[in-house]
């Protein structure tokens, strides 16, 4: 915790409006509900441009100890560092009201978010639009099957070449 408070933001991130982002996250802003992540280099101000540098284990640390971020869209994230340390922090969060997924999880299985779906009962919103093979869907399945709330009242798939069986995993 104490170390979160004194490191260097610009040392951890590749850009002045990541290191923003953070300082954002980690200073509570209010008015700082939406957070993208994207490795497209986007010049809007409220998107983490994931490129070379950018450490996501501290980006995920931010978000788990934000208590007012409501959306989180994961677009893409290109090479970066840390995933796992990344979904670590993600499960701490309590306030993320809409979880947009948007790439793949490079390895790391959809399993790895359970404590984050166990423990938010603020997620209304779950939007997955990667390729979801049978696998994947079934660590979906099972990791919504063990959520403890029952905040989560949409569940959008979109784009992701899903079969009927991997549909019918989720769904059941």
């Amino acid at each position: 915790e104490a170390r979160a408070r004194d490191v260097k933001l610009k040392d951890i991130t590749s850009c002045d409006g990541n290191a923003e982002i953070l300082q954002q996250l980690r200073d509570p802003d209010t008015s700082f509900y939406t957070l993208r992540i994207t490795d497209d280099d986007i010049a809007d101000d409220d998107y983490f441009v994931v490129s070379e540098g950018d450490d996501l284990g501290w980006l995920g640390y931010f978000i788990g100890k934000s208590k007012y971020l409501e959306d989180l869209l994961i677009y893409s994230w290109g090479e970066g560092e840390n995933i796992e340390a990344f979904m670590e922090g993600i499960n701490h969060n309590e306030s993320i009201d809409l979880f947009h997924i948007g790439t793949d999880l490079r390895g790391v299985s959809f399993r790895n978010l359970g404590p984050f779906f166990r423990n938010n009962n603020s997620l209304v919103q779950l939007e997955i639009s990667f390729e979801v093979g049978l696998e994947c869907a079934q660590s979906i399945a099972f990791v919504l099957g063990e959520s403890q709330y029952h905040s989560l009242a949409h569940i959008h798939v979109e784009g992701c070449h899903l079969s009927d069986e991997g549909f019918a995993v989720i769904a059941t």
